[in-house]
C-alpha cells in the first residue's frame, strides 16, 4: 500500500515559497591578483558597491558558503550553452561560442605561438571538478586574433539580482602578466564594479578564484573580457568551471499573519513561532460539500482510537471552493525551471524534519495547489534517519511561484495515551541536492490553531436541548435530529469553540464528548450541528475511558482577563488527565490548577454544581452556591414550612395530632370543615415530628376534627446518613438515598400510628423523588415515585447535613478564591443560595443538590433560566430561594422553569440539560495572545 506521505511531503515542500539568489564562485583561488592586497584580503573599488576576493575562504564568511551548483559535468562535450539559463543564470555568449567540452580533449595547437617555451600538451583546461570545462571557441586552445576560438569573454545574467557571485577562470598558461577585466551591472545597467585581475605565475592548466560580494541584491550582470588575444605565448585563452550558485528558499508561509504570503515580509523568523510571528493553519473539520462527512475525512476527528485512521477514511481532495477557502497557502518561489534542474542534476527534495516527523504529516494534508480539485500530494518517501521524512518534487515546481494548501487532521495533543501523539507544530525543510549531496535548504514552521472555547458573555447563536426538556423556550432539539437519542443531558454531549487561521474565516468546531447513553457518541451532533463552517470531532472513541469529569457540565470557561483576552478554562479535578492535557495543549486558554476545583465529593462531579459565569460583553460576574446564605434564610421560618410542596401549605399553623389509628389522624384543635382547610384542596399529610414522623400520608376525605388517609409513604426524617449508619433497615434512612431508588416501604394505613406527639403539615400536592417503593403496588402508587416533601424543622436538626454543607461550602470557596487570584480585574461574585445532600457508595458520602441548584443555571442572551426551587415561601408566598437569587442577580430577567422530574430528581438542572452555542470572539486570537500561557 503506498503510504500517504510519499505525497505528503512532496506537498509540503512544493508549498514553500522558494526563490532563487544566484551567488557563482569558483573553487581554488590559491593566488590573488596583482592588486597590492594580500592573500585572502577584500578589495572595494572607490565609489562601488561591489568587492573582489580571490580566497574562497573569505568569500564564504561573506556570502555564507554556497555551494557547487553547475560544474557542466553533466553535458555533452561539444554542447554550446550560449542563451541558456541554467539555475537562473543566463550564459550569453560575447566572442567564441560558450562550448563545453572535457578537460582531456582540451589542446594547444603546435606552432601557432610564437614563441612556444612550453609543453604545449600540458597546457590544457584543467578542470576544477572532474570533467567538464567550459572553453569558449570549443577544445582547441588556439592563438588569436581569431575571435571563433580565442576571444574567450562571457556574461552571465541573473533572473533576480543576487548579492555575492563566485566561478574560477581556468588559464591555458597562468604566466602573471595577460590580464581580464571584470565588470559588474545592476539592473538598470549601471556599472558597479569594474576591474582588471591579472593571472597567476603559476604555469599551465591553473585557476584563480573570482569572488563578487556586494552589501545588497544588486547584482544583475557580470561581464568577463578576456583581453588577451594575440598569438605571442600560449596565455591567450581562458576557460571556467566550477560555478556555485547560492539559493535562499524562503519556503513562503505566513509568517506575518496577514493573511497573504509575501516573498520580503514573511521573510523574518519563518523558522521559528512567537507571540508576533509564525505560520498558522487550521484543522478543517467542517463539511462543504454536503455528504455528511468532515471535509478531511470520514474519521477525521477519531484521532485518539485504538487502530488509528485509514487511508479510506481520509478526504485527499479539495472538493470546491468552499472547501478551498479553508485552506492555508503555502508558496515555493524559484527562478529554476525542470528542464534546468534536470540539465544541471538538481534534485528538489521536501523534508519534514523534527522528533516525529513521519506523525507530524500524518496530522495534516498538503495539495498540489490551493483551488478545489488540488490532490493530496503523495508519492514514495524515505529518510536519511529516522528524523526526517522526504520526498521528490522536482518535477512538480515550475518557474515563477508554485502555490501548495495545507489543512490540519489534528488539533495539538501530547497526552502519552494518544494514538497519535502531535505536539501541533510542524517543521518543513525545502532541499536541493546533486548526487545525493545537499546544495541548499530552507525551513519554515507551522502550527495548527487551537480549539477556543467561549464564556457565557459572548453573545449567543442557538440553543441546543432534548425535546422532553421544556427548559429554553425557542431551543433546537436533538431528540428531533436523530430519534434514538433521548438522552436530557445535552450540556454533557458536546463542548462547541471555534479555530481560526489568518486570512480564512472562523469556524465553529464541536467535540463530542464520551457520554453515557444509548448511543456511545452521539450522532446528533453530526446530524444537527455538522455543515459549512461548522466542524465535529471526537478526542477520544474509546469506551473504556467514558468519566463522567469529563462531561460537558465539568467544563467551563472564565471570560477574558487582562493577562488572558481569551479566558480560561475551568474544570473540576474530576477530569479525566487526557482531556485536561488536551485543553493544556490548546495553550490559549490553559485551565486553572485543578487541586483549586474540588469536585471528588459531588456523585456527579461537575463544576457547574458549584460555580458558574454569567455576563455581558466586557462585563461577568462568577455565581457561587452558598449553602451557609440558604442555611441562614431557613432559620427565621417556621419549623412546618415545608420543601417541595406544590399549591398550598399549612406552614406557621403548627399543627398537632392528638391521636389516630390505622386510617385517620384525629386533631380536634382544628375544624377541617372550615374554609381555611375545605378550600385548600390538601391531598398530602406529612408527619414531621414525634410518632410517626417521617410518614407522608395520602389524604382520602376530611371530617370535622379528623382526616382519612391512605397510602403511606415510609419516608426519611433526615437528609443524609449519619455517621454511623451500619445499621439500616431495608428502606431508605435519608433523602439522599431516595434519589437512588433505594426502595421506600408503603402502606394503606399507618405503619406507625400517630399520637400526641405527632406534628404535622398538610399539602395541596408535592414533587416526587424517582424512589421505588416496597409493600402495596397500586395503581394510585405506581410510577409515581415517593412524595419529596420535608419540613425545615427536619432540615434544620440534621446535624451531620448541616455539617457537610459546611464543608461543601470550603470547596466552593476555594474555587471562588481561585477565580479571583486569577482574574483582573475581579469580577462580582453573586452568591446564591444551595443546599446538597449526601448518599453512600460502598461507605463513602457522595453530594447532589438538595433543592434544585440555582448555580446550575443557564444564561441566554439577557436572560437566565433557573430550577423552580419548590423550597419554602415567605410571608408573601415567595420562594425564599428563589427570592433570593432574583435580588443578586443583575438585571430583571431571571426566568425560573420546573427542571423536577427529568432533571433534578436525576441529579441535573437546567444548565445541564442544555447548551447554549455562543458567538466566536470578534478579534483575532493570534493578535491577543495571553502574556505566559
Amino acid at each position: 500500500m503506498v503510504k500517504r506521505w510519499t505525497l505528503l511531503a512532496a506537498a509540503v515542500l512544493v508549498g514553500f515559497a522558494f526563490s532563487l539568489t544566484t551567488t557563482i564562485f569558483l573553487q581554488s583561488g590559491s593566488f590573488v591578483a596583482s592588486l597590492g592586497l594580500p592573500a585572502g584580503s577584500v578589495q572595494q573599488a572607490e565609489a562601488a558597491t561591489v568587492s573582489l576576493t580571490h580566497s574562497l575562504a573569505a568569500f564564504n564568511s561573506a556570502a555564507g558558503s554556497p555551494p557547487v551548483a553547475i560544474t557542466f559535468d553533466g553535458m555533452n562535450s561539444g554542447t554550446n550553452i550560449g542563451g541558456q539559463n541554467m539555475l537562473g543564470v543566463t550564459f550569453t555568449q560575447i566572442g567564441a561560442p560558450l562550448v563545453v567540452v572535457r578537460k582531456s580533449e582540451t589542446f594547444t595547437p603546435t606552432a601557432e605561438f610564437d614563441p612556444v617555451d612550453h609543453d604545449v600538451v600540458t597546457c590544457r583546461l584543467k578542470s576544477t571538478t572532474t570533467g567538464n570545462v567550459l572553453s569558449p571557441g570549443g577544445a582547441e586552445l588556439g592563438a588569436g586574433p581569431d575571435p571563433r576560438v580565442e576571444n574567450d569573454d562571457l556574461q552571465l545574467t541573473f533572473d533576480s539580482p543576487v548579492n555575492a557571485v563566485g566561478f574560477d577562470i581556468i588559464y591555458q598558461l597562468a604566466d602573471g602578466s595577460s590580464s581580464t577585466s571584470i565588470t559588474v551591472k545592476d539592473v538598470d545597467g549601471r556599472t558597479l564594479f569594474d576591474q582588471e585581475i591579472t593571472a597567476p605565475a603559476t604555469g599551465c592548466g591553473r585557476s584563480q578564484f573570482i569572488g563578487l560580494v556586494s552589501g545588497s541584491n544588486n547584482i544583475k550582470t557580470i561581464i568577463v573580457n578576456e583581453q588577451d588575444d594575440d598569438a605571442e605565448d600560449i596565455n591567450s585563452n581562458i576557460g571556467y568551471d566550477t560555478i556555485r550558485l547560492k539559493f535562499k528558499f524562503d519556503l513562503d508561509v505566513d509568517t506575518d499573519r496577514d493573511g497573504e504570503v509575501d516573498d520580503v515580509d514573511d521573510e523574518e523568523d519563518e523558522e521559528k513561532w512567537s507571540k508576533t510571528r509564525g505560520a498558522i493553519y487550521m484543522v478543517n473539520f467542517d463539511d462543504d460539500d454536503g455528504n455528511g462527512i468532515p471535509d478531511g475525512g470520514k474519521f477525521i476527528g477519531k484521532f485518539i482510537v485504538k487502530d488509528g485512521m485509514t487511508e479510506d477514511e481520509e478526504s485527499r481532495i479539495i472538493k470546491n471552493e468552499d472547501d478551498a477557502k479553508d485552506i492555508s497557502q503555502i508558496v515555493f518561489r524559484t527562478v529554476i525551471d525542470e528542464t534546468a534542474a534536470s540539465d544541471n542534476r538538481l534534485e528538489v527534495f521536501l523534508r519534514a524534519v523534527g522528533s516525529d516527523p513521519l506523525n507530524d504529516l500524518q496530522s495534516v494534508h498538503i495539495f498540489d495547489g490551493t483551488g478545489a480539485g488540488s490532490l493530496e500530494i503523495a508519492n514514495n518517501f524515505s529518510g536519511p534517519d529516522a528524523s526526517e521524512i522526504e520526498v521528490e518534487i522536482t518535477e512538480i515546481l515550475k518557474k515563477g511561484d508554485t502555490s501548495f494548501g495545507i489543512e490540519g487532521l489534528r488539533f495539538k495533543f501530547t497526552d502519552e495515551s494518544a494514538f497519535a501523539r502531535f505536539d501541533g507544530e510542524i517543521d518543513l525543510e525545502v532541499v536541493v541536492k546533486r548526487d545525493d549531496k545537499e546544495l541548499a535548504t530552507d525551513k519554515v514552521k507551522l502550527k495548527v490553531a487551537p480549539f477556543i472555547l467561549l464564556p457565557n458573555n459572548r453573545p449567543f447563536k442557538e440553543v441546543w436541548e432534548n425535546g422532553t426538556g421544556n427548559l429554553i423556550p425557542n431551543s433546537k432539539h436533538h431528540d428531533e435530529i436523530d430519534p434514538r437519542d433521548k438522552d436530557q443531558w445535552t450540556q454533557d454531549m458536546i463542548e462547541v469553540g471555534y479555530t481560526q487561521a489568518p486570512g480564512k474565516e472562523k469556524h465553529f468546531v464541536v467535540l463530542r464528548l464520551l457520554h453515557h447513553s444509548v448511543v456511545r457518541v452521539h450522532e446528533w451532533p453530526v446530524k444537527g450541528l455538522l455543515e459549512s463552517g461548522t466542524g465535529v470531532f471526537n478526542l477520544i472513541s474509546d469506551p473504556d475511558m467514558e468519566n463522567s469529569g469529563d462531561y460537558g457540565g465539568n467544563i467551563e470557561v472564565m471570560p477574558p482577563t487582562k493577562d488572558w483576552p481569551l479566558g480560561r478554562i475551568v474544570v473540576g479535578n474530576t477530569i479525566s488527565p487526557e482531556l485536561l492535557k488536551f485543553f493544556q495543549d490548546q495553550e490559549v486558554q490553559m485551565p486553572l490548577d485543578i487541586d483549586n476545583f474540588d469536585t471528588s465529593w459531588l456523585a456527579v462531579g461537575h463544576v457547574d454544581e458549584m460555580i458558574s459565569f454569567v455576563g455581558d460583553g466586557d462585563s461577568w460576574s462568577v455565581v457561587a452556591a452558598d449553602t451557609a446564605l440558604a442555611l441562614s434564610l431557613l432559620e427565621p421560618l417556621p419549623e412546618d414550612a415545608v420543601f417541595f410542596a406544590v399549591g398550598d401549605t399549612t406552614a406557621g399553623m403548627s399543627l398537632k395530632a392528638e391521636g389516630g389509628d390505622k386510617n385517620k389522624l384525629i386533631d380536634n384543635n382544628v375544624d377541617f370543615t372550615s374554609p381555611e382547610f375545605k378550600d385548600k384542596d390538601f391531598k398530602y399529610l406529612r408527619i414531621y415530628e414525634g410518632k410517626g414522623a417521617g410518614q407522608v400520608a395520602r389524604i382520602l376525605f376530611f371530617t370535622k376534627n379528623e382526616i382519612m388517609i391512605t397510602g403511606v409513604f415510609q419516608t426519611p426524617t433526615k437528609v443524609v446518613m449519619g455517621p454511623a449508619g451500619s445499621d439500616k433497615p431495608d428502606f431508605a434512612t435519608c433523602v439522599a438515598d431516595c434519589i437512588v431508588e433505594k426502595p421506600i416501604r408503603v402502606s394503606y394505613g399507618w405503619i406507625d400510628e400517630p399520637d400526641g406527639t405527632s406534628k404535622y403539615v398538610l399539602v395541596s400536592d408535592a414533587k416526587r423523588w424517582l424512589t421505588k417503593v416496597t409493600g402495596i403496588d397500586s395503581n394510585t402508587l405506581r410510577g409515581k415515585g415517593v412524595p419529596a416533601i420535608i419540613t425545615v424543622k427536619e432540615v434544620l436538626d440534621d446535624e451531620v447535613f448541616k455539617d457537610r454543607n459546611e464543608a461543601a461550602q470550603k470547596h466552593i470557596e476555594d474555587a471562588v478564591e481561585a477565580i479571583l487570584d486569577a482574574a483582573d480585574p475581579d469580577p462580582t461574585i453573586i452568591r446564591v443560595p444551595d443546599l446538597y445532600m449526601w448518599f453512600l457508595v460502598k461507605g463513602v458520602p457522595y453530594g447532589v443538590a438538595f433543592v434544585p441548584s440555582l448555580v446550575n443555571l443557564q444564561q441566554v442572551g439577557d436572560k437566565f433560566y433557573f430550577p423552580e426551587g419548590f423550597g419554602p415561601t415567605n410571608k408573601d408566598g415567595k420562594e425564599i430561594f428563589e427570592e433570593e437569587a432574583r435580588k443578586n442577580m443583575p438585571g430583571s430577567n431571571e426566568i425560573f422553569v420546573d427542571d423536577w422530574d427529568l432533571f433534578h430528581r436525576w441529579m441535573g438542572e437546567v444548565h445541564c440539560g442544555s447548551y447554549v452555542i455562543h458567538e466566536a470572539f470578534d478579534f483575532k486570537w493570534w493578535e491577543k495572545l495571553p502574556e505566559s500561557p
